[in-house]
């Protein structure tokens, strides 16, 4: 076991801009498995401003076209090429397969790096951060799902989960106090081993 006082823990700011880049690989995995829902037939839909159900990869597949074909897209279309503001609604359906795809996703996607040998997310990786447990060590896949279901609540919470960062010693989130984790630098914990 290391010595507490060498351990540099990650400030809220480095946090940050890690789950920032976490996010954008999660939003993009989760299109990702949409298409792949939508092009095995699933159809997964946005409603346009006409209350108009349109497919969410139809606004793509038009441009692409380069053609306006008179259907359903051909409002949004020609909205796009004239930079008119376009709001779509998703329908209530819809809206719940994608938060759970979005979800399923987001905890497969931490609970993975969490508890792998390099023991943070690809954004935590980048910013050379990582988690430990409580004996400074790996965590398991189930103390890396426990973070993970309490991170969402904190997230559900407003991020108040987040504030205690900003004023403990060891950078402390609630989601890192619920599962006995802490955020340290890279560098600095390799040295102290």
């Amino acid at each position: 076991m290391q010595n507490k006082e060498n351990i540099i823990y990650a400030d809220f700011k480095t946090r940050f801009l890690a789950g920032v880049v976490d996010a954008i690989i999660v939003i993009f995995l989760s299109l990702f498995v949409i298409r792949i829902f939508n092009l095995a037939g699933m159809e997964i839909n946005i409603v346009n401003q006409n209350n108009e159900i349109v497919s969410i990869f139809s606004i793509v597949d038009t441009i692409k076209k380069e053609k306006i074909e008179e259907t359903k897209t051909t409002e949004i279309t020609k909205a796009i090429k004239t930079k008119e503001k376009i709001e779509l609604n998703f329908d209530k359906k819809t809206r719940k397969y994608i938060n759970a795809i979005f979800i399923c996703i987001a905890g497969i996607y931490s609970v993975y790096f969490v508890s792998s040998k390099k023991q943070g997310t690809p954004g935590k990786q980048l910013f050379k951060i990582m988690i430990i447990d409580e004996k400074e060590g790996r965590m398991t896949i189930f103390n890396a799902f426990i973070r993970f279901i309490a991170k969402k609540i904190t997230n559900t919470l407003f991020f108040i989960g987040y504030l205690p960062i900003l004023f403990t010693k060891e950078k402390v989130s609630l989601h890192d106090f619920l599962s006995r984790t802490r955020v340290v630098h890279i560098k600095l914990k390799e040295k102290n081993d």
